[in-house]
């Protein structure tokens, strides 16, 4: 440490402690009544010389010297009660709204004439039962009715012992007991845990450890025979583990950890299984002040990463500095409670300052401010039992007309949350059985006095809190099943078609006794099976029809090899620090990933040898990216922010934006500044309180264009968007509405030609069966039918019938694996298809090569690039070729025609991309190296 830490005690004549100094000088004081017990203590006072003053509790006593209350800092009391014996009876809670409904919460015990715990009532009321043997060891505890009246029991749990009073078994609410075995020491040797199926073929899940006399765990058997060793040294610090062998008798090995430490146990040095060393370093105090992590790339150029920490002399984090030296920064009050971090200056010595988050708290040490470095303050106010009551985030617009956001939440006396108002007002509730589970959730009716109803949302628990059974706002309910060992086996969905020929659907899952997943089978019938190595990694899935994809693992866990049911193989390679440094396909082409010290990707080269450069600042946001062809640029990238890491500009040669936001981080202004678009266009966005999209407002070159407005139901639900101009290019009247039922799923869509809805366009009806699926669409104009589509799903969900209303009807089949075997049309040829292991469509003409590479489908040969890019398709016939170029994010960029392998162009489209990858543009040549100009298309 920089200096000795010095504590000092000041005691009364009495002996009583009155005073202790900190090593950083603050003082708390401690005073008691004439018979010497505790009645007040006074903590440091937070700021010093600021506006807060030293927090005060203060604690009473009766005759008996037995605590009656406890004042808080904030002057809320909390009361006991004792019976004759001076046991504590009941223990009154603060007034969680003073002068509100809400009564004094309350919690009672009851006890039996030996002074066990027979009884607990909590605050509202509901009563859990204790009872115990003879020699007073708890055997049974019966819980709370959830429902009171309703069919559910009261949960019980009982509790077996043997002669030593070990705990030798218990059986929760539903009687799936777990066993215990002890040695002779009294050490836990066998747990036997829940049998999975009862009476069925499944065992119950074992599991073994073994100790030396001392009482080291030595040894540790899982329930599927896994045996993990540990080995310790003289001070039975524990110095080497080994894990299973993963493989049994194939070439892996046990994978071993190892450790060392210093004179004082700690830990100095730990070892992976791939002999990697990571060691930490500590101070006189054992505190941690530098850790060096493994070295990332062995010999090469990387150094080791290395953290520091400093302290303060009572043990608080004022510094941590990472690899690359950027360094954070800590601040607290006298309290010892954070209330500045201070973030690395992005720039170093550019113009930007360095990040400064700031926290603020009441005399009970409860957060009630929070400011980001845009100095945007969120506030938080709590009731009496210390609970937050109110959120008042940021004002969006500073001093302009918007208000700030607040949420409210309600509480009932246990502490649930029963309701919540968000800022536009909307309220979600909620229900709770007397065990404190949510039973019912109650959320906003959306359009108030209409007729659409708040929709409802019903949940059911088993004795063991598992949730059985959910019901959603139209009443359709899934249901849910579990093993012994609590795991989900049969979940049941809701009849598609309630009467009609389609049955419930249901989803099985198997396990082993691990909780590994076993097998997953689908509402066909169709599985999946899973298989696993001795340290419990998916090594092998297996599907429907029987094809198997493969993993393959190095020791400490890391992915080297994925094996698809053609034998594509695809390695991967990892650096000191578990990064991925290569990749490289069943071709053996490789991409290759470069790193800092703290995991920021600085450079990779993809298959093509193409190379991308990233640069960041010191809050690692990336400012720059940059594409080079050998070495030279052929692209930049540039990005800049603002102190609260928001985005304020971004561009690269086709285009620049720039980005505003308010004071609740929402965009608010976007310039779109595109080199193939004069003038540039600037998108205005305005919201709601609870941060839906209002109003979308577009200048451009300055002059205002078009406006959207959109429209939400008290579910935020999109009821409706209306689009006028506003000056500049004329702007045709369109308005959309759209309606839900009570599940949310949109019911009608209607278009209309002006804003007051008078010119009806179309209408859009749409129609779901139970299981929420899409069977019908419906487009029409008054009475005149436009477009119909209906459609059959089976329990799959997958489409067995597809019926237009103006093509006819077309029926599917399906494989196991849910691919397409053939479409039966009514009013085109029928089609027929099949595929290989992996999924790839053979037969008819199609030839696929290695690494699933499509190389002709019969009509077209294909070629590619080391990036599995289509680079050239040839008419097998004609001999017509299109090439495709792509750049170095594999964006398509240009597509050139020709009539013949050696023609000229006979069109041309090029392709431009904004930084997000969003297409902004096209040139389309239709005459290629004729004289006829490119129309260009930009698109924002």
């Amino acid at each position: 440490p920089d200096a000795t830490p010095v504590f000092t005690t000041t005691y009364d004549a009495f002996g009583n402690i009155v005073a202790e100094t900190d090593a950083l000088a603050n003082t708390t004081t401690f005073a008691y009544d004439s018979l010497n017990r505790l009645v007040q203590i006074t903590d440091p006072d937070p700021d010093g010389a600021g506006t807060l003053a030293s927090p005060v509790s203060k604690i009473e006593y009766d005759a008996a010297g037995q605590v009656v209350s406890m004042t808080d800092p904030l002057n809320r009391i909390t009361r006991f009660e004792y019976d004759k014996l001076g046991r504590l009876t009941a223990t009154i809670l603060p007034d969680p709204d003073a002068a509100g409904p809400d009564g004094l919460p309350v919690m009672r015990r009851e006890y039996d004439p030996f002074g066990n715990q027979t009884a607990t009532i909590d605050v509202l009321g509901n009563r859990t039962e204790l009872e115990f043997d003879g020699l007073h060891r708890l055997i049974r505890r019966i819980e709370a009715d959830p429902d009171g009246n309703g069919p559910l029991t009261s949960p019980i749990t009982t509790f077996e012992y043997d002669a030593e009073s070990q705990l030798v078994s218990t059986a929760d609410p539903l009687n799936r007991r777990t066993r215990f075995l002890y040695d002779d020491l009294g050490r836990l040797v066998t747990l036997i845990g829940q049998d999975p199926d009862g009476p069925g073929p499944e065992n119950a899940p074992i599991t073994h450890s073994s100790f030396d006399i001392i009482g080291n765990l030595l040894a540790q058997t899982d329930a599927v025979g896994s045996v993990t060793q540990f080995e310790y040294d003289n001070l039975y610090r524990r110095v080497r583990i080994i894990e299973a062998d993963p493989d049994g008798a194939g070439p892996l090995t046990s994978p071993t950890r190892e450790f060392e430490y210093d004179v004082d146990s700690n830990l100095v040095t730990a070892i992976d299984p791939l002999g990697r060393v990571t060691s930490f370093e500590y101070d006189a105090l054992d505190r941690l002040v530098r850790q060096t992590d493994p070295d990332p790339d062995g010999a090469g150029p990387s150094s080791l990463p290395v953290t520091t920490f400093t302290y303060d002399l009572v043990g608080n984090v004022l510094a941590s500095v990472d690899s690359l030296g950027n360094q954070t920064t800590f601040d607290y009050d006298n309290l010892y409670r954070p209330i500045r971090r201070t973030d690395p200056d992005p720039d170093g010595a550019g113009p930007l300052a360095s990040p400064i988050t700031r926290l603020t708290y009441d005399i009970a040490s409860q957060l009630t401010a929070i400011s980001d470095p845009l100095q945007r303050t969120s506030f938080f106010e709590y009731d009496d039992l210390g609970r937050m009551i109110r959120r008042f985030d940021p004002d969006p617009d500073g001093t302009g007309p918007l208000a700030s956001p607040t949420t409210t939440m309600q509480y009932d006396l246990f502490g649930n949350n029963i309701a919540t108002t968000d800022a536009e007002g909307s309220v979600t509730r909620q229900e709770f059985d007397a065990l404190n589970r949510v039973t019912r959730v109650i959320q906003q009716d959306p359009d108030g006095d209409g007729p659409l109803l708040s929709p409802v949302t019903s949940l059911v628990y088993d004795a063991a809190d598992q949730l059985i059974a959910s019901t959603d706002p139209l009443g359709r309910t899934t249901r849910f099943e579990y093993d012994g060992l609590g795991r989900l086996v049969l979940r049941t969905q809701p009849d598609p078609d309630n009467e009609g020929p389609l049955t419930s659907p249901l989803t099985r899952s198997t396990y082993d006794l691990v909780g590994n997943l076993l097998s997953l089978q689908d509402a066909l019938g169709h599985t999946n099976s899973f298989a696993y190595d001795a340290l419990h990694r998916r090594i092998e899935v297996r599907d429907p029809n029987d094809d198997v994809t493969r993993f393959e693992y190095d020791s400490v866990g890391n992915l080297v090899a994925l094996v698809d049911p053609l034998q594509n193989r695809t390695t991967f390679e990892f650096d000191g620090l578990d990064r991925i440094v290569r990749e490289t396909n069943e071709l053996g082409d490789s991409r290759q990933f470069e790193f800092d010290t703290e995991g920021n990707l600085l450079r990779s080269i993809d298959r093509n040898g193409r190379v991308i450069e990233r640069q960041y600042d010191n809050l690692y946001r990336k400012v720059g990216e940059t594409w080079l062809d050998g070495a030279n640029r052929v692209r930049q990238f540039d990005f800049t922010y603002d102190v609260a890491s928001q985005m304020t500009q971004a561009s690269d040669p086709d285009a620049t934006y720039d980005f505003i936001y308010d004071d609740l981080g929402r965009l608010t202004e976007a310039t779109h500044d595109l080199a193939s678009l004069t003038p540039n266009v600037t998108m205005q966005y305005s919201y709601n309180a609870v941060d839906k999209l209002l109003r979308t407002e577009t200048l451009i070159g300055g002059i205002a264009d078009y406006v959207n407005d959109y429209v939400y139901d008290g579910l935020y639900r999109n009821t409706q968007i209306l689009q006028r101009g506003a000056g500049g290019n004329a702007v045709a009247e369109k308005r959309i509405d759209m309606r839900y039922d009570v599940a949310s799923q949109m019911e009608t869509t209607e278009r209309f030609a002006d804003l007051a809805g008078t010119q009806l366009v179309a209408a859009t009806h749409y129609t779901y069966d139970l299981a929420s699926r899409l069977t019908e669409l419906a487009h029409a104009k008054g009475g005149t039918d436009l477009a119909g589509y209906t459609w059959s799903l089976d329990a799959g969900n997958r489409v067995t019938q597809a019926t237009g209303l103006l093509d006819g009807a077309a029926n599917y089949a399906h494989d196991d694996r849910n691919q397409l075997l053939s479409a039966d049309y009514d009013f085109q040829a029928n089609e027929a298809f099949t595929y290989d292991e992996n999924g790839n469509r053979i037969g008819g003409g199609h030839d696929v090569g290695a690494n699933n590479h499509l190389l002709s489908d019969g009509t077209f040969n294909y070629e590619y690039d080391a990036e599995g890019n289509r680079t050239r398709r040839s008419d097998i016939t004609t001999g017509a070729v299109t090439e495709y170029e792509w750049d170095h994010r594999n964006r398509l960029i240009t597509v050139t025609e020709r009539a013949s392998e050696t023609g000229a162009a006979t069109q041309v489209v090029r392709h431009t991309y904004d930084f997000r990858n969003r297409w902004i543009g096209a040139s389309v040549d239709t005459d290629g190296d004729g004289p006829a100009a490119a129309t260009d298309r930009s698109f924002v």
